[in-house]
C-alpha cells in the first residue's frame, strides 16, 4: 500500500498522505514521486504547485520543515497549501474562543429538554426520553440514546454529526427520522437535509462538500 497518493487538479497537484504510514515512509515516497514527475516534465519549464493533505495526521513544525527541504531539491516545484482534517489542541481552543459555538457536557435525562442557541459541541449523554435541541448544527462526541434536534427554528442547512446508532430520533428543522441501528450503524455519520428535503446520511468527511459553509465556520472540527 502506498503511503502517498498523487492526484492532479486544475490548480495543480495534490499529495494525500496516509496517516497510518510512518513519516519516514511518507518523506521517501514524496521524494520518489517528485523525481518521477520532474523526469516526465523535462520538456517544460512550468512551475508546478502541490497541496499536501495530511488527513488525520497533524505535522509539527519540524516535519513541515523536512518536507519543505525535499521540495527545495526540485526548484520548479513548490507547496501551495497544507490541509488536515483535524485541529491541534491550540487551534481547537482558538476556534471555541472565536465562534458562537456552545460546549455542552450535561446529562439530559428522560423527560428533560435542553434547548440551546447556535451550534453545539455535545460531550455529555442524552438518555432515552431526553431531548437536545439547538437552533444550529449539533456535533456529538458523547452518547445519545434519546432525541437530537438540530436547526430547531426551521434551519434546514443545519447538520448532525456523530454516532447516532443508539438514538431514538434525529430531527433537523421540520424533518424527523426514527433511528434503528441498521440505519446508522455504530459509527460517526453526517446527517443532513438533501435536495429533496429529506434526511440523508454521509460519511463525516463529506461535510466539506455537502455543507461547505458549516465546514468553514467550524474549521474542519469534526
Amino acid at each position: 500500500m502506498p503511503s502517498v497518493i498523487l492526484k492532479g487538479h486544475k490548480e495543480g497537484y495534490e499529495f494525500i498522505l496516509k496517516d497510518v504510514s510512518s513519516f519516514n515512509e511518507i518523506k521517501n515516497e514524496i521524494d520518489e514521486i517528485l523525481k518521477k514527475v520532474q523526469n516526465e516534465k523535462t520538456s517544460k519549464g512550468d512551475k508546478l504547485t502541490f497541496a499536501l493533505n495530511t488527513g488525520n495526521r497533524l505535522l509539527n513544525q519540524e516535519q513541515q520543515t523536512e518536507i519543505e527541504e525535499i521540495f527545495e531539491n526540485y526548484p520548479r516545484f513548490s507547496i501551495r497549501k497544507l490541509n488536515a482534517d483535524v485541529l491541534s489542541k491550540r487551534s481547537f481552543l482558538e476556534f471555541l474562543d472565536n465562534r458562537t459555538i456552545h460546549l455542552c457536557c450535561e446529562i439530559i435525562r428522560n423527560g428533560q429538554i435542553k434547548e440551546m442557541n447556535g451550534d453545539v459541541l455535545f460531550c455529555g449523554s442524552v438518555h432515552k426520553g431526553g431531548i437536545l435541541k439547538a437552533t444550529g448544527s449539533i456535533f456529538v462526541l458523547g452518547r445519545v440514546e434519546g432525541v437530537i434536534h438540530a436547526g430547531a427554528k426551521n434551519d434546514a442547512l443545519a447538520v448532525v454529526c456523530g454516532n447516532m446508532a443508539h438514538a431514538q430520533q434525529v430531527r433537523i428543522a421540520d424533518l424527523v427520522e426514527i433511528v434503528s441501528e441498521t440505519d446508522y450503524e455504530d459509527m460517526q455519520k453526517l446527517i443532513y437535509v438533501n435536495d429533496l428535503h429529506a434526511l440523508d446520511t454521509a460519511d463525516v468527511t463529506e461535510l466539506k462538500t455537502i455543507r461547505p459553509k458549516v465546514f468553514t465556520q467550524n474549521g474542519g472540527l469534526i
